[in-house]
């Protein structure tokens, strides 16, 4: 199925009882797509695969999502079916699955702004920072998962807590191992938590603002102070 000119798409999927179609959906023009899994499915995966758009710049999953898909992905392919894909917004259980990172990482291989929510960003940090289970640096040959990774922001969803400034702190800096990630977006609460030292530390290695979603759009950062070590580095404030 090819719709040539649509450029954004969203979609709510209440249920899909077998899996869609092999093949997949061409989508040439599209740069905005958000789905939603209003129940969970089976065939979650399938479903994300199944959309090819070579233009698709961000993109949003939300919903029911256990990584409990059956069977294979729909083809072999080791071409990227969003080559263009750079910002990606996962929320719900999309965010929780996060730390099975290796079909996401192998689908979208070039993003450089990943948007989750909040309670999952220490997970989140580390599934991306750890090697994959096929035995090699995350689960992508030789190289490590987003290796374009820049910057992360985290929702405020349903985070009680304040952060763990010294879990946070270790966990950016395995992930700023061969990737240029410089940019941490927190929610208002966790940074009201974090007292002047602990921010001054975490700034020491990283650019620090207050998270504010504008989707489709990867997000503004505001009150954003740069890390002394690239603070001539042209780190953008948006």
């Amino acid at each position: 199925m090819a719709l040539k000119s649509l450029t954004r798409l969203e979609l709510q999927l209440i249920d899909f009882g077998q899996p869609p179609s092999a093949l997949p959906i061409t989508l040439p023009s599209l740069q905005i797509l958000e789905v939603d899994f209003d129940r969970r499915s089976s065939y979650t995966k399938h479903i994300v695969l199944s959309i090819h758009a070579v233009s698709l710049i961000s993109l949003s999953l939300s919903g029911w999502y256990y990584g409990d898909d059956d069977g294979d992905e729909p083809w072999s392919s080791q071409e990227s079916l969003a080559p263009s894909l750079r910002h990606l917004f996962v929320s719900g259980y999309f965010s929780k699955g996060l730390s099975e990172f290796d079909w996401f990482s192998r689908t979208f291989p070039n993003i450089d702004r990943l948007t989750c929510w909040g309670e999952d960003v220490d997970m989140i940090l580390a599934a991306i920072a750890v090697g994959g289970g096929d035995g090699n640096e995350g689960g992508l040959g030789d190289g490590p998962r987003w290796p374009k990774l820049q910057s992360i922001g985290a929702t405020e969803s349903f985070w009680p807590e304040p952060c763990d400034c010294a879990v946070l702190r270790g966990a950016i800096l395995k992930l700023q191992n061969g990737r240029p990630f410089r940019t941490l977006a927190l929610p208002e609460r966790c940074v009201a938590h974090l007292d002047a030292n602990a921010m001054a530390e975490l700034r020491e290695i990283i650019s620090i603002g207050d998270f504010y979603g504008d989707w489709p759009m990867p997000f503004n950062f505001q009150g954003l102070r740069r890390p002394a070590h690239i603070a001539s580095s042209g780190v953008s404030q948006q």
